[in-house]
């Protein structure tokens, strides 16, 4: 909005800017989303990624995800866990950990992810581990604001 103003002379550029009244305001709306952003509840968005590639049953898993059939996909990774390359397993564990996740099963996306860290360890299972710490946790901050009657 109005962060500088610019003119010919002093007066020009505070003709620029904004009344002392409206700057108060707008910072004080500002202020107060913001505050607000953090103690109550509010839905945020979040992406996540899967792998689909390597094993015909990933790829197949894919075309589920696609239609919102995460029960069905998870049965396909579960076959794919017992594949003998730690890498392929690996993926399945990670694509299982985020079908728990989605089913609100957090204890089991985070035992998933910790499989999926020992089968294939790289930045993007470590990472993916991190979230759900991050999500255990402000779901339990949730749980507190909320208080015992939710």
């Amino acid at each position: 909005a109005y962060d500088h103003s610019s003119g010919s002379s002093r007066r020009a550029a505070r003709r620029g800017l904004p009344s002392d009244q409206r700057a108060v305001n707008e910072l004080g709306r500002r202020i107060g989303l913001d505050y607000g952003r953090r103690i109550a509840p509010s839905w945020i968005w979040e992406g996540r990624t899967y792998y689909a590639d390597k094993h015909d049953l990933l790829k197949e898993a894919k075309f589920m995800v696609r239609d919102d059939r995460w029960a069905d996909a998870a049965a396909l990774w579960e076959q794919v866990l017992s594949d003998p390359d730690p890498k392929i397993a690996g993926r399945a564990a990670y694509n299982l950990a985020l079908s728990r996740e989605i089913e609100g099963d957090m204890d089991g996306a985070i035992a998933y992810a910790d499989q999926a860290i020992d089968l294939f360890p790289n930045g993007h299972t470590r990472g993916y581990r991190s979230v759900l710490e991050e999500r255990v946790y402000a779901l339990s901050k949730l749980d507190e604001q909320l208080g015992p009657e939710n």
